[in-house]
């Protein structure tokens, strides 16, 4: 296996101990939601997208069958309550407006060096707020913070023109 896949999708100890406390339907998306909130920044919006065989690969680390899979399903309220569980197990917290200040600043900086490219600035906004242990709840408000930035970029060019 690649040692990217592994960085993102290896499960540590604490992170089994956590995964392994709830019934065993639940575990693998569960686990899938940890590891790709840990390394992107964001839960995914469906279990699809998370690959194939990084859903093999955390089923053979926790010891569970892929055919508990098609029954988590990642709109409910239970694996709503797992995402807020996953947030308290990192330690991370809901960005208030003092951060989402902070990085709409970051981004505006960032815009120089990425170019006006929505989706690297939205990933760039998305590593900062994992620096920050700080969670944008939504792509849409990921999406408003980035269009700021970039407005705020132009206009601080315009003003030096």
């Amino acid at each position: 296996m690649e040692r990217e896949f592994l960085a993102v999708w290896s499960l540590s100890y604490a992170d089994l101990d956590l995964v392994n406390g709830y019934r065993h339907a639940m575990r693998i998306g569960l686990a899938a939601q940890l590891a790709h909130f840990r390394h992107f920044g964001y839960f995914p919006v469906q279990l699809k997208d998370v690959p194939p065989s990084a859903l093999d690969y955390l089923a053979q680390q926790l010891g569970e069958d892929l055919a508990h899979v098609p029954n988590y399903d990642i709109a409910s309220d239970t694996a709503r309550r797992h995402r807020l569980e996953i947030l308290r197990f990192l330690g991370v917290s809901r960005a208030n407006d003092r951060h989402r200040a902070k990085l709409r600043e970051a981004l505006a900086s960032q815009v120089s060096t990425l170019g006006p490219s929505t989706e690297d600035l939205i990933q760039c906004g998305y590593e900062w707020a994992l620096g920050q242990s700080v969670f944008i709840p939504s792509r849409k408000i990921m999406e408003r913070l980035v269009r700021s930035a970039q407005h705020s970029f132009q206009e601080g060019l315009c003003r030096k023109l």
